[in-house]
């Protein structure tokens, strides 16, 4: 008898110990090698997180689920939120702390009112970013109002990293996302078809990665929606063979470049571009141009050579390198102007900065006006 308890109890053992972590107890769930609290299902209830748990918390999410750790950091792991029925939000946020969003896989939030949801508060910030080495996409949406009201909260898409806005279906008289202070974009932001200049206005977006409207990408400089050019950041820019018709935006690093062909006019902002090769980085067309700079922007051609790296060139006309600054005898005028700076390095790693408060001309070689007493022109 005694013999055969015991080998019901290592019969036993061995079931227990072939069960998943995430059934040692009734009430909670081991998950990477951390123990939640399950707090139920909010597939089609949503989620309060006002008062928020301060232990680690599981919830249930359709096929997937969301982790809360009680310190303001919340995991979607495939998890899908359908509240279109109710009048509930799909997401309450806290309005007093940062919130950590972090993404595995594809998560799906879609309600009546809006999906995710903060009070007036004092103007913390929504981190959306990538769950460890995973990335992930997250599609909020709501049916009558707009997808996101985040109570004056800043919000950064961190990069591989995709937020998708809003369907095709939304209603059009209310803004895709409210009361928004700023959205800074490292990723990939993705609005639906026929969303207006002025919806992206609206939304304050600094972007640093791509931008979609549908399935197109766009520019977005100062709140302005442009045709996309390209990034250029690692393979130089040639405006003299490929001259765009419309003002066009080119991503360079963490900035830009806006090429105005109606007043030949190139934006550089907190641009940064860096190649080696035997050609410039910059190739501006024939005809006078005028080169604004907007922050700190670095032009940098490793290309090892007798001679100078050719930085911009005007045609045949401009070239930058080593540690000074040459125009040939031309018939064009290159003005700059802004309050910015530009870095120009070579393979020396030597540098040419040209620093703008006012507006100085160079033309046929010579500095035809300086704007003030200051040294803007650094060797």
């Amino acid at each position: 008898m005694r013999k055969r308890f015991l080998s019901i109890i290592l019969t036993v053992c061995m079931l227990l110990s072939m069960l998943p972590q995430t059934a040692l107890a009734a009430n909670t769930i081991n998950i990477q090698g951390n123990n939640y609290t399950i707090g139920g299902e909010v597939t089609t209830t949503g989620l309060d997180l006002n008062t928020a748990p301060s232990e680690n918390t599981y919830y249930k999410a359709g096929d997937g689920y969301i982790l809360w750790n009680g310190n303001g950091a919340l995991t979607l792991n495939n998890a899908t939120i359908d509240i279109t029925t109710s009048s509930a939000f799909a997401l309450t946020l806290k309005n007093d702390a940062d919130v950590h969003l972090m993404l595995e896989g594809q998560s799906v939030l879609k309600a009546k009112e809006s999906t995710i949801k903060c009070d007036d508060g004092n103007y913390k910030c929504l981190y959306i970013a990538k769950y460890i080495n995973n990335g992930g996409t997250l599609s909020v949406s709501s049916e009558t109002a707009s997808a996101m009201d985040l109570g004056l909260m800043k919000v950064s898409v961190n990069s591989e990293v995709t937020l998708i806005v809003g369907d095709d279906a939304r209603n059009k008289d209310v803004p895709l996302i409210q009361k928004i202070d700023f959205l800074y974009n490292f990723g990939t932001l993705k609005f639906p078809k026929g969303t207006t200049n002025e919806e992206i206005k609206e939304m304050n977006i600094v972007s640093y990665g791509e931008t979609m409207i549908d399935d197109t990408i766009i520019g977005i400089a100062e709140g302005i929606v442009y045709p996309w050019g390209g990034d250029v950041t690692n393979t130089g820019l040639d405006l003299d063979v490929n001259t765009p018709t419309l003002d066009t935006y080119y991503k360079a690093g963490i900035g830009y470049l806006l090429f105005s062909p109606s007043n030949g006019t190139l934006t550089m902002g907190n641009m940064n571009m860096m190649a080696n090769q035997d050609k410039p980085l910059i190739t501006l067309p024939k005809r006078d141009i005028k080169l604004v700079l907007k922050g700190f922007n670095t032009l940098e051609n490793t290309y090892n050579s007798n001679t100078f790296a050719m930085a911009i060139q005007q045609g045949e006309l401009l070239n930058i390198g080593g540690s000074a600054i040459a125009i040939e005898p031309k018939n064009y005028s290159l003005t700059f102007s802004g309050e910015g700076v530009l870095d120009v390095r070579t393979s020396e790693n030597q540098a040419s900065s040209i620093s703008t408060d006012g507006t100085f001309v160079m033309e046929s070689g010579t500095v035809k006006k300086w704007p003030g007493t200051e040294k803007k022109l650094r060797y």
